[in-house]
Order: structure tokens, then sequence, then C-alpha cells
């Protein structure tokens, strides 16, 4: 398909996909599809450990493209879609859209072979292109050494490769990787033979030829080695820390890249004990260095590398391979063991103040009155912080896991004073400044705070009407409109379980829900004038609960934010039809060792039931009965009445609407399970008898023998287990349930407190900027060096840059 942007967005990015039309056709409109679609390419970044602005920018583009579309059925009707956004997720325009149908048609996979083309050539990379010999049948390439085929099957080796092979790795047609993704993102060995190879493959059915390869050699490396000086230090680049930090020195002066790794002693030792080379583990585990580290490299001073978060007591090897202008390289290894821990208490004080206080920044100031000790601050919510109730140690636990990719609240000391101005607050919001003292891993002061208060976020005088009409009730929704005081003026309006909007305490609560909801794609479902409610507006997965309570919430909003206060009304959805009798069927399919995709349709619409899958033996150690799936429906609802509602409880794990679907990927291999559903009430109360569908069985493990998953057992009070496959899910149900249920059972608002505390960035990004040396990569698995000996170490984007259809 070909995009071309109006004559006024030729320099505006845009993302364009394809989906079949059954599953477009689920959602309400245009606006809900792309809501759902932004939440998928946030999936996917998260899937792919990328940052959605890492991960928008290799799927965007600019002006006049053909797009192709790969991987579709045949015999299928299909939409193209299109819409403007920026890298960092802002939707700039609303979706465009094309339906086609594919032709019917189909090819003996036996068929298919291959042709290779390898070109330009260098020490550490070449062009690499794959002709298949129908442009109809899947296929996966990629390169490897000649060394990673000895002594190894075909069918061992694409046992191997396809290990955690994904659908959007295959391609169709002729396809490619050019010289320059592979010069950075996975380059060569110089003076290395290699294969190019490829095979064909199915999702469903696996492979489907042997592997076809083509071998090619790598220049040659010239010039000289370049020589490397390492040495090492407990703690920081202060000295500080010296528990569970160790800062490296390198100084290369002819490197021109490299690669740096750490890992404990014992973890590099067994890789060296399974025949690995130095060369390979930092090949396979090492980080490059940027621009700005080879400069501080080739320096006279080197390098400093501080790794943080380390074990006490612990010796661990740093590993650095430098490589120079010729293609020559060299690896040197250096051990360096961390200090026991002997933190002393503190009797450090902060002297801490807020000022230009605004409705969404403040500057605050931490003054410490030893100026040689370490401390730990942040900004947040009052509410966060005294929901942790004077516990210091969950309060950095929390912190930890907040900033986990900094090196928690070690990664992110001060000393002496520090200014730093908070931006994307709360409008209206009591905050603290809080500091502590920390050293070697241990709080070495009491919490100090300081309270202050965001100023209004109020600039509109707009105001909203909301009337409901309770004469014409829609089943799973309402009859309402929703007046603005003027028309020219954009606003949001919501329908949200009043379950959620209850738990919040603030007008600002309430605004950072919805922007965090809709993240960079709020603007976009900005309405202005009159917005009343149609049934499209409740269809599919927008329906509501039936009979459960919401509120229709509404604030004027703007490009700089929310601009009044927020306006709402509580209502009640319209009843769905007796659940009594329901009938349901269920689809199974993608079914692999422990991965399978089910669908629950329902005879009725809306009614609202719960729906899973137990293993046969689960389901025996129930009874073996649907009256025991109803007795454990019931459990299940009391486990999670600590944390959560009844509603939310249905909205994370049940549905309402016919179609609901699930992607399991955690199942045990060659295990018989039961999919089941069951209507309940609003309270949860089972209304019917549970309906079983037919079984399915996923497939035996490749390795042969499996391991069976234990499913957690929780000590909360009660012996109730949950042997439930999905997650909850839904907004409050993101949250970590044992914490939760580790709280008390009456302060239900603690879930949004930690889910804040949990997603905090308030100055990570640019704090973490000032500590630029500090590092967190370690080597762990055992094992993880082989990977590069099979595949690159990234997989590179096709030449082709194909897109798949969702699934």
């Amino acid at each position: 398909m070909t995009v071309t942007p109006d004559a006024k967005s030729t320099q505006a990015t845009w993302y364009c996909s394809v989906v079949d039309k059954a599953t477009f056709d689920k959602f309400a409109d245009d606006k809900a599809y792309l809501a759902d679609d932004l939440a998928y390419l946030k999936k996917q970044a998260e899937n792919e450990k990328l940052t959605l602005e890492n991960y928008l920018k290799a799927k965007i583009e600019t002006g006049t493209k053909a797009v192709p579309f790969t991987l579709l059925d045949p015999s299928t009707d299909y939409y193209a879609y299109v819409y403007g956004i920026t890298a960092a997720g802002v939707v700039t325009s609303p979706l465009a859209k094309y339906a086609f149908k594919t032709e019917a048609g189909s090819v003996d996979p036996a068929q298919l072979t291959f042709e290779f083309e390898v070109s330009n050539i260098t020490k550490t990379a070449a062009d690499l292109d794959v002709t298949p010999s129908n442009d109809d049948d899947t296929y996966f390439f990629n390169f490897a050494p000649v060394t990673a085929f000895d002594g190894k099957t075909d069918e061992e080796f694409i046992a191997l490769v396809t290990k955690d092979l994904t659908e959007d790795l295959l391609s169709k047609g002729p396809d490619g990787m050019p010289a320059e993704l592979i010069q950075e993102y996975a380059p060569m060995t110089p003076g290395t033979e290699y294969y190019v190879y490829a095979f064909g493959y199915d999702m469903q059915k696996g492979a489907t030829t042997g592997v076809s390869k083509e071998k090619f050699t790598t220049e040659e490396a010239t010039g000289p080695v370049p020589e490397v000086t390492v040495t090492v230090a407990q703690g920081d680049q202060d000295g500080a820390n010296k528990a569970t930090n160790l800062t490296f020195t390198a100084c290369s002066p002819e490197a021109v890249s490299g690669l740096f790794v750490t890992g404990a002693k014992s973890n590099v030792d067994a890789l060296l004990a399974q025949g690995y080379t130095l060369d390979q583990i930092v090949s396979s585990n090492g980080k490059a260095f940027t621009e700005a580290q080879l400069a501080k490299l080739n320096a006279e001073a080197g390098l400093p590398i501080t790794f943080i978060d380390l074990n006490p007591e612990t010796t661990y090897t740093f590993l650095i391979k430098t490589v120079g202008s010729g293609g020559r390289s060299v690896v040197k290894s250096l051990e360096g063991t961390t200090a026991a821990l002997s933190v002393q208490p503190s009797d450090m004080t902060f002297t801490l103040s807020a000022s230009e206080i605004t409705a969404t920044s403040a500057l605050v100031t931490v003054t410490p009155d030893k100026l040689d000790e370490t401390y730990f601050f942040d900004i947040q919510k009052k509410s966060i912080v005294d929901s942790y109730e004077g516990n210091l140690t969950e309060l950095i636990e929390a912190f930890d896991a907040a900033y986990a990719d900094n090196g928690g609240v070690a990664g992110m000391l001060s000393k002496g004073e520090e200014k730093y101005r908070s931006q994307s607050m709360s409008p209206n919001t009591s905050y603290y400044l809080l500091a502590f003292g920390y050293s070697d891993g241990v709080a070495t002061t009491a919490l100090s705070t300081y309270e202050f208060k965001t100023e209004s976020a109020a600039t509109s005088d707009l105001t909203f009407t909301i009337a409901v009409d309770e004469t014409q009730p829609v089943p799973g929704g309402v009859t309402a409109t929703i007046t603005p005081s003027n028309n020219d003026e954009t606003y949001l309006v919501a329908f949200t379980l009043a379950d959620e909007i209850d738990a919040l305490e603030s007008d600002a609560e309430i605004i950072a829900y919805y922007e965090e909801m809709y993240s960079g794609f709020i603007l976009y479902l900005t309405y202005s004038g009159v917005y009343e409610t149609m049934p499209t507006d409740f269809g599919g997965e927008l329906a509501m609960m039936p009979g459960a309570d919401y509120y229709i919430v509404a604030f004027g909003y703007g490009e700089q934010g929310a601009t009044t206060d927020v306006f709402k009304t509580r209502i009640k959805a319209g009843a769905g039809p007796d659940p009594v009798g329901t009938a349901f069927s269920f689809e199974v399919e993608n079914l692999t060792d422990i991965e399978a995709s089910l669908t629950a349709n329902a005879s009725k619409e809306p009614v609202i039931y719960m729906w899973d899958v137990l293993s046969e033996a689960d389901y025996a150690e129930l009874g073996g009965t649907p009256a025991g799936i109803s007795a454990y429906i019931a459990d299940e609802f009391e486990y999670y009445s600590a944390a959560f509602t009844p509603r939310q409880v249905i909205a994370g794990l049940g549905a309402w609407y016919s179609g609901a679907t699930y992607d399991y990927n955690s199942l045990n291999p060659a295990t018989v399970y039961i999919p089941y559903a069951v209507c309940v009430d609003v309270e949860g109360n089972v209304v019917d008898t549970p309906v079983l569908g037919e079984s399915f069985t996923t497939e035996a493990a490749a390795g042969g023998a499996s391991v069976p998953k234990l499913f957690g057992r929780y000590d909360f009070g009660h012996d109730f287990a949950p042997k439930i496959l999905r997650p909850l899910r839904g907004v409050s149900a993101q949250l970590n349930v044992d914490a939760l249920l580790r709280r008390h059972a009456a302060h239900v608002s603690a879930a949004a407190p930690q889910k804040t505390v949990r997603g905090v960035g308030l100055k990570a990004a640019v704090r973490v900027e000032a500590v630029e040396a500090e590092a967190r990569q370690q080597l762990e698995v055992s094992g993880s060096a082989a990977l590069s000996s099979v595949r690159s170490a990234v997989q590179l984007p096709r030449r082709s840059a194909v897109r798949t259809p969702r699934r």
C-alpha cells in the first residue's frame, strides 16, 4: 500500500499497519481502535525491552512511502490503516483506513528454495540478500559463524534458532539485511567464516524446509592491536558505597569501538568451564561504548565505569573488548571485590524547602548539615508517602522498584546541597519533599519530609451540564447528554467504573488518572460542543458492566493540560438480559507448548461472567464438577476483596460482552486444559451453572520432558490458592496484588498510591544524565554467551521493513 500525506504534512511522521476487518469491526469506531492500537504498540515496546520512543522511531515514516504487508491470510478482508504519530507517542491525526481482500491461493512449501547474494563484504559487515523461489511462503533467515553449525543436524539447528521466534521475524518474498544495520547492531568478527542461511517456517506447522546456506568470509583485520589498561577501586567515583559499588577505570588510546560488561566471578568462571572464551562472553553480553565514553576511553585519565547495586563481599569480573581502526581487537579482564557492610547510624539532619510553586512544577532545595554523607531525596504525593505509614523499609523497596533502571536508591544518591525542579506534577495536590541518609544499602537516618501544595490548574470558566435520560435505558449503557457552557473549548468526557473514581481523593488525582490512562493520545480523544451518547458508544469491549455504578466525567482539556475542575455525575448502567441460561462457546487458536489464544463467546449480551482455563488436574482437585468451579469463583472474590471491589475483580478477570479474548503464554507443555465461564452478578455472586468448553492439550516441550509450572500459594489468613492463568487486568488491577493484600484491607485507596510510586519518573531522567558513567550492566545467566554462536545478538530489521497483521 502507498501512503501519501497531504501537502501540509510532508514532514509529519505516521504509522501504518494492517488488521483483519473482523477484528477491527469489534470496536465501536475508529477512535476506539486507535486507542487500542496505541496500547498494543506500548505492549510491543515493553516486550522488546525498549522505550516507546525508541520502538516508534523504528516504525514511523515520513513523506510518501510504499508499505508492504506480509503473512496475510488468503481470501480474507483486511483494513490497511494509518495515522499521524510522533516518536514521543503523541497522535497528530485521525485514523484513515483502506479496505481490501486478499486473493485465494496456495503453494506447496516443499518447493521452496533460496538464492543468496552476499556483497560489499568488509571486516565487520556485508550486504545480505535472500530470494525465495516463491513469494507466498514464509521463511526465516539470518547469519551466523560457520562454527555455529558444527555437530548439528538441520533439525537441531532449526530448533535452537526458533526457540523464541516470533511471527514478525518471518519474511515473504525477497528480503535482506543491509551492511549498515549489521555494522551498527551486530558487527561481524574480522577474518571469520559465516553462513547466511534460510529455511521455510510456518508459525503453526514449524519448519517446512531444511536449512539452505551460503558461506562467505569477512576481511582480515589490519593495523595494531589497541593497548588497554584497567584499574579497579571499591565504591563510586567519590569512594562512597564501597560495599555495593565498584569503579573500573579503563584507558585505550587507539580504540575506535568496544564493549564492556561485569558479572559475578562465579558466573564468568562457569561460562569459561563450559568452553566459552572471554571474547565470546563479552561479545554476547557486552554493552557498546557511546561516543562520549569512547572520548574518555581514549584520554589519558581514562573512562571510569561505576557498577552499582552489587552484593557486598563479592568478587566480580570486569571484561572489556576494544577494537582498533584496522579491526584488530583485544579483550582484558580484571577482578574486583566489594567491601563488607559497615554502615553506622548518622545524626545528619536536613533543611527542606519548596519555591516557585505552580500548578505543575516546583523548585525544591535539600540542604544536609553534613556535606560528606550520602542521602536520597525525591518528591512524591503526600497520599503516596502516607500510605506507607512511616515504614521506611517498605518505602525504600518501592523506590528501588521504581528506579530499578537507575540502580534503585543506591544509584540516585546525593552529597551536599541539591536543587531540583520537579515537573509534570498534579495541580491542587499536596506533595512531600522527602530525604533520608543512605549508604551501602542501608538507611542511615530517619525519613524527613516537607509538605507543600501545587496551585489550582483551572484556567477556564467552562462548565458542564450532564443530563441522564432514565426513560431510555440502554443495556450495559446509558442515554446521556453532556452540554458545555460554550462550544469552542475542548474537553474530555469519560464513562468510568465508580469504584475506580471513588478511590481517588481529589480532582487532581482524577485528571492524572486519565492522563496516565490515555497518555500521548489524550488530546485526540477530546470533544467540543454537545456530546450525546449513542448505542455505538457502548459496543464490544467499550460496553458498561450491566447494573454497575459508573461516573460520567467531564473536564476541560487543551494542549497545556486540564483547564477546569472535574464535573461528574454518578449513574447506573442499564441492566442486561437475564443471565440464567446463557450459553458459552470457546475458540482456541495459536496453540503451542506454553501458549494458546482463547476467545469466549456468550449467547447473550451484555451479561457478566468470569472465565478462564483450568488444567484437568486442577479441575479434578475442585471435585471435577461445575459446582466445584462455583465454589472456586466465590473463594476467588473473597481472596481479592482485601484490595479490590467485586466490580474491579470482574473488570480485571471477567467480561460482560461476547468475544472476550486472552493470549496465554505460561501454560504447561503436554497438559490438558478446560475452558470455563460462569455468570455472576455485580457483587460477584454466581447466578448460573458454570459452562465447560471442550478441552484442549498443549504441545509437548521441544526438548522432551516438561517441568510443570507451580502456581503461587498465598498465606494471608485463608487457604485459597488462585489457579487463574490470566493476570488481573484493568487500571487499578495492574498493581501488585500480593503487596496490596499485605496492606490494611480497609485502606482500598492504597491501590492508587502504590501504582504511582511504582511508575514514578519525577527526576530519574534528569539525574541519570548527571552520572553518565554509572552502569548496571551485569552478566547474569550462565550460558547466555551461546547466543551469538547461533544468531545475531540483536534481531535486525529486515530490508523490506514489512508489516504483518495484528492478531
